[in-house]
């Protein structure tokens, strides 16, 4: 503990500073963590240390009539001067710097971060100091007297911890050495005598600061000693304001959810840092489960701190709880919950709102642990709409537009309220009975029943929370064309749509159009009227048949007297009469040929052959020709022979014998 110009009156000084110099060394493995070590320069006026832990770089620096002498021991006095309350810093590095007492000046202690080099706020850092007072008096009887430094802070107040002795005096913004005491002190750099180092103590700042601010001076009637003072600093922990907020929730929900139920929020606010925190307030962000903003039936009430303070304000470690609730309606119900989170902020000793947090649910095992929503989730199933034929069976995959919520289906099935009036309702769980999304139901309305049905059902979420829902059905009659049918006409025969109809089996509907294929098909369109999608169509094929053909009419001549056959009649036909018919003797000489009309002809066909009976021909009686011999004849000589009344026209035919043969 030597410096150049100190002026030593105790022989022994120089050995106590050795012996302090070793025992900072035996002691430094336990050197109270948070504190000031070695000091290194950085000017004539600035010397600067880190501290033990390695986090706080702190700047001294000096003006007017202060300045730095360097690195000392605090060892002068006994270490139950910084013992209690704070650990002992008996033997550890200290700053030395000298007052002058002809000039004042300042002392100042600045706090850095050493990790990023910026100022930082110390929550209640500790001033340790050695030294104070001369203790020095000249053996000059008329020069009988003392100097004592006074050191004043300019930034704040403290509270003195610990002193050596009550020399040391003390205010919450000054600390000196009582002078009287020193003039009964041998000079020395500790002292020796009645008040032998007594000159220490340890102060505590009451407020979270950036640096200690003093202002110095050395009050006395001898000019010539100078005020040497030792410093260590502790307790420099780097002030952190922090909240943690978090809100959770219990779910008073019937089965079903209703109208009416409700979720009773609790707020958690603890200061997890290390300074106090005022003017506490709370935000409430409050929604539905779509996000559209909702105000809760109550808004967070205070209720208790577990340090007794008041609303608005923790101390470091307290808990403050706050209470809300909300009461759940329609639109909540069919959104299918609530959403909430709150945030906090609060004034540090050295700003303003600039501490704060948003909540947590409070549940880590979601894999989220840090502003995790507070969420009250339940199923929202949605109402169905279907519609079937009459008759006719109908699925509903009622989970398609269904929301099971944000907790997710269970690992059941969706089930069976109330069954319908008008028909019959199953549950299908589609081969996986342990996944709900793929149920539906099959609905069958009674036979002939044509209306309105409805059925209720329910789901289940994860939470075992359930909703239920329901499915109308309409149960209609679309248009029916008919059964395709075939009309048989008769060749050339004319018809109308009616015919057309009337060829449809199959009871088809009346009201619809028909449409000419050009292929002697018809087909008939009965228009689809919702909740129908297709038109309903049926053919009708027309087949043209022949008419019964007769023939034309016809004429048999026959020899007078001659007989004839129905097929003779029939040879006597034009045309390609149908054979198969019926002759009828007219008695008039006629004989007409009948073909029945077969369906679908209605007319019969017929024709007449025209029986016309002839003489037989007449070639007379045999005659003789008598000529000489060598005459020529005729044929007129030859028929003038022949008696009886011959026919003329006939043919005759020499027979080369004598005689001619006349053929009618």
């Amino acid at each position: 503990m030597t410096e150049p110009f100190k002026i030593y009156t105790n022989q022994n000084s120089f050995w106590k500073g050795l012996f302090a110099f070793f025992l900072l060394v035996l002691v430094s493995n336990t050197m109270f963590s948070q504190q000031t070590t070695i000091w290194n320069q950085i000017s004539i006026s600035k010397w600067e240390s880190v501290s033990s832990d390695g986090l706080v770089r702190v700047e001294a620096r000096v003006t007017g009539g202060a300045s730095i002498s360097g690195n000392e021991i605090m060892g002068c006095t006994s270490d139950a001067t910084y013992g209690d309350p704070t650990p002992d810093v008996f033997g550890s590095s200290s700053l030395e710097i000298s007052a002058n007492p002809l000039s004042s000046g300042s002392i100042q202690f600045h706090f850095f971060d050493m990790g990023t080099g910026d100022a930082v706020y110390i929550t209640n850092p500790f001033l340790h100091v050695d030294k104070v007072g001369t203790f020095g008096v000249l053996p000059i009887a008329f020069l009988t007297g003392t100097n004592t430094g006074v050191f004043t802070s300019t930034n704040g107040t403290w509270s003195n911890i610990s002193r050596n002795g009550p020399i040391f005096e003390f205010t919450s913004t000054q600390f000196q050495i009582d002078a009287d005491a020193l003039l009964s002190s041998n000079d020395g750099e500790c002292g020796n005598g009645v008040s032998t180092g007594t000159g220490g103590g340890t102060m505590r700042m009451d407020d979270v600061v950036q640096s200690i601010n003093m202002n110095v001076s050395v009050n006395g009637l001898l000019t010539l000693f100078r005020e040497d003072v030792e410093f260590v600093l502790s307790n420099l922990i780097i002030a952190e304001p922090e909240l943690e907020i978090t809100k959770t929730v219990i779910e008073n929900f019937s089965s079903p959810v209703v109208i009416g139920d409700d979720v009773d929020y609790t707020i958690k606010v603890e200061n997890t840092g290390n300074v106090e925190i005022n003017n506490i307030e709370l935000t409430d962000t409050f929604t539905d489960a779509d996000g559209n903003t909702i105000s809760l039936s109550n808004s967070p009430t205070f209720s208790s701190a577990t340090m007794s303070s008041i609303e608005g304000i923790l101390l470091p470690g307290e808990v403050a709880t706050y209470t809300a609730d909300y009461d759940l309606t329609l639109n909540e119900i069919e959104k299918g919950g609530v959403i909430n989170q709150v945030s906090v902020l609060g004034d540090s000793p050295y700003g303003a709102d600039d501490t704060g947090d948003l909540s947590d649910d409070g549940n880590d095992t979601d894999g989220n642990l840090l502003n995790d929503l507070t969420e009250s989730f339940f199923p929202a199933p949605l109402d169905d709409t279907t519609s079937t034929e009459e008759n006719t069976s109908v699925d509903v995959l009622v989970t398609s537009n269904d929301d099971f919520g944000g907790n997710g289906p269970n690992s059941g099935s969706i089930f069976i309220v109330s069954t319908p009036t008008n028909g019959s309702v199953s549950l299908n769980a589609n081969g996986s009975a342990t996944n709900p999304l793929d149920d539906y139901f099959t609905y069958t309305p009674s036979i002939g029943y044509l209306g309105s049905d409805t059925f209720n059902y329910g789901v289940t979420d994860s939470k075992g929370y359930t909703q239920h829902a329901t499915v109308n059905i309409s149960v209609y009659t679309c248009p029916n064309a008919g059964i395709d049918g075939i009309l048989n006409i008769c060749l050339g025969d004319s018809f109308e749509n009616a015919v057309l109809f009337a060829s449809l089996t199959g009871s088809p509907d009346t009201g619809g159009t028909w449409t000419n294929n050009f292929d002697d098909t018809f087909t008939y369109t009965l228009t689809a009227v919702a909740p129908c999608t297709v038109d309903a169509t049926s053919i009708v094929t027309v087949i043209e048949h022949d008419p019964p053909n007769a023939g034309g009419d016809g004429t048999l001549n026959i020899c007078q007297g001659s007989t004839f056959t129905n097929a003779d009649l029939f040879a006597q036909l034009t045309g390609s009469p149908d054979t198969g018919g019926t002759w009828k003797d007219n008695t008039d000489g006629t004989h007409t040929y009948t073909v029945a009309a077969i369906a679908p002809c209605t007319v019969d066909d017929a024709s007449i052959v025209t029986v016309t009976e002839q003489a037989q021909p007449n070639a007379g009686i045999d005659g003789t020709l008598n000529i000489c011999q060598g005459d020529t004849f005729t044929n007129s000589d030859l028929f003038a022979q022949l008696t009886g009344s011959p026919d003329t026209g006939g043919t005759w035919v020499d027979n080369t014998d004598g005689t001619h043969s006349y053929t009618v």
